[in-house]
């Protein structure tokens, strides 16, 4: 059985994996802004209004919100070359060009309300406490379904943006090379709840993915 110390340690890694975005802090880098204005100009978006820095030791960012005006990056990932920046970077403005968030916004609320609004109508003839159980397993039930078809859509919108990035970056081998770094850390195989509930598709599946699209930049992971 884990110790206090150990569950305490074990939440804290939890947050640094899982969470590390909320560590964020504003950062004032010249060279990475002009990057990325020089990036949103380029597609045709707006560019990010704020860019902020999260200690950690692995190679993430992130957009945040609806509007896109917040990216968030990983130490780690801004002590990489431009052009992996720049690879990452276009990933995240292709989230903001195509309103992924938007569109999940949109869709969770769709199938939200559906549920809530089934739920109240059936509530009406609800006589017993075997109804009630039966009632909450339903919406239980329905609730994971809703999530599965969420984290689905999202692994989609995130191959998406992998294409749109490596299609209008300026050495897409470097997005490839990355995904390989990505791959290494992940476990070798997961789990089917893992699997099913992860917003992201594994690294391996978004290379093979890539290459599907882009046969000639098999060359970059030789």
């Amino acid at each position: 059985m884990a110790t206090g110390k150990q569950r305490q340690n074990m939440l804290a890694r939890f947050i640094r994996l899982r969470l590390w975005w909320l560590r964020a802090r504003p950062i004032n880098d010249l060279l990475l802004s002009s990057l990325s204005n020089r990036i949103a100009m380029r597609i045709g978006v707006k560019p990010f209004k704020n860019i902020k820095e999260s200690d950690a030791p692995f190679y993430n960012a992130l957009v945040f919100g609806i509007t896109c005006r917040t990216v968030v990056v990983t130490s780690a990932l801004r002590n990489l070359p431009a052009d992996y920046i720049e690879a990452v970077l276009l990933h995240e403005y292709a989230h903001c060009k195509f309103r992924h968030s938007i569109k999940m916004t949109l869709i969770a609320v769709a199938l939200l309300s559906i549920i809530v609004g089934t739920t109240i109508y059936i509530l009406q003839f609800v006589e017993t406490l075997t109804d009630m159980i039966l009632l909450i397993s339903m919406f239980v039930a329905v609730y994971i379904i809703i999530q599965i078809t969420l984290r689905y859509i999202a692994r989609r919108y995130e191959l998406e943006a992998d294409l749109f990035a490596v299609s209008n970056a300026s050495n897409p081998c470097s997005y490839l090379r990355l995904l390989i770094l990505l791959s290494q850390g992940e476990k070798n195989s997961r789990d089917v709840v893992s699997t099913l509930l992860s917003a992201h598709p594994p690294a391996i599946t978004r290379i093979e993915t890539i290459k599907t699209s882009f046969p000639h930049l098999a060359k970059c992971l030789e």
